[in-house]
């Protein structure tokens, strides 16, 4: 058996960073408008058994337990926001700069409820109590509110701009009606230590979703696709939730640690989805209150205990060659691949970089760029260090 040492002592060890293009290759429905279409045909289906005609060669488990999670969450913030969303995202890379709005979204709206200026209050003459939150300036909070407004956390009136020079919109707190203002702030501040709690369990349900999801469909991946080159020791960084990579390339995680899930992993063994992936925004998102940090990624995989523990570990070794295939190199991603390369840079490595069509070598070559830092990407391509290849040469015939 090879331990994970061995391989980091090797003289070539080759990195290979590998994205979601690796799963669409082997025709895997991971993309996230399949995710999107198989949650919209389950809150249309009216029995659980027209849902399951839509995957009529699915593991019957997983599709009665994906339905069964579906109707017991119909408030789910997330569910709800994105089935009522105008557009469906083609990609991971959008769904994540989305998430990334919400999140900064509601971390603004908890510090404008705890803001003297921002927080409008008064007592009406039926004894109860009305709050207004001044947004005019934060259309992208405007933006979020506008999408799914009627949440089972709180209630805006959007279509109301009290006081519209100074751009308030009416704003209540979901739950037991406020006699008075000093109740009202009481419930502001349980709310502002609370809430960020609850959304987060609302996107647990989400991701496990999703995790089940992934089960419903495993049978589509083709197995069979080789890629080239593999017998050559590579160490794999996997961003993608499933285990494909190490059934194609026959590198079992548990004996040698090949593979470091850095996003977590699914794996339907005996009818059950091990839920422990990560859906997450970068970790140098800036963040005004602590409560919020739960969202990013750094602090889930330590919640989900994925195998970022091994990265430090891996980076202090030999890697003379980096490897990107299926990755947009995305800076939804920008925190650990910014610590890979920065690792990496000190042996100067050779970096060969798979893009899919044209544009999306431009996307790459924009992306790096800023992960790397204008000096360091220019040095690489004066040394000849860095090459582009088209993802068809990845793959054997």
């Amino acid at each position: 058996m090879t331990s994970f040492e061995d391989y980091i002592g090797s003289r070539s060890t080759r990195l290979t960073i590998v994205g979601n293009g690796f799963d669409l290759a082997i025709g895997a429905k991971t993309k996230y408008e399949d995710f999107y279409e198989c949650l919209r045909v389950c809150l249309d289906s009216k029995s659980l058994e027209e849902f399951k005609n839509h995957y009529p060669n699915s593991d019957e488990r997983l599709s009665d337990l994906f339905y069964s999670t579906v109707e017991r969450n119909r408030d789910n913030f997330f569910i709800n926001y994105f089935i009522n969303y105008a557009s469906v995202f083609g990609n991971w890379v959008e769904f994540e700069k989305e998430l990334t709005k919400i999140v900064k979204s509601f971390d603004n709206l908890i510090s404008y409820l705890n803001s003297s200026d921002r927080l409008l209050v008064h007592a009406t003459s039926t004894g109860s109590v009305k709050s207004y939150v001044r947004l005019f300036d934060d259309m992208t909070l405007l933006q979020v509110l506008s999408v799914y407004k009627d949440n089972k956390f709180f209630f805006t009136d959007l279509s109301q701009y009290n006081f519209r020079d100074k751009g308030y919109i009416l704003f209540n707190l979901n739950g037991k009606r406020c006699n008075s203002i000093y109740a009202f702030y009481n419930r502001v501040e349980s709310f502002s230590q609370d809430f960020p709690k609850e959304l987060f369990k609302d996107l647990t349900v989400f991701s496990n979703l999703f995790s089940i999801y992934l089960g419903i469909v495993d049978h589509y991946a083709q197995l069979n696709r080789k890629l080239k080159d593999i017998t050559a020791i590579s160490i794999f960084i996997n961003y993608n939730f499933t285990d494909y990579l190490e059934k194609i390339t026959g590198a079992n995680t548990s004996d040698s640690k090949r593979i470091i899930n850095i996003n977590g992993v699914f794996k339907n063994a005996d009818n059950t989805s091990v839920q422990n992936i990560v859906f997450g925004i970068d970790s140098n998102t800036q963040l005004r209150n602590s409560q919020f940090e739960v969202f990013t990624k750094r602090i889930q995989r330590s919640i989900k205990g994925t195998d970022i523990n091994c990265l430090g570990q891996l980076l202090n070794g030999r890697i003379n060659e980096i490897k990107v295939i299926g990755h947009s190199l995305s800076l939804a991603d920008y925190e650990s691949l910014g610590f890979i390369f920065s690792k990496a840079d000190k042996n100067r490595p050779r970096i060969i970089i798979y893009y899919f069509d044209e544009d999306g070598k431009i996307d790459l070559i924009i992306n790096l760029k800023q992960i790397l830092g204008r000096d360091v990407f220019d040095d690489y391509q004066r040394q000849g260090l860095l090459k582009f290849v088209n993802s068809k040469e990845a793959w054997e015939k």
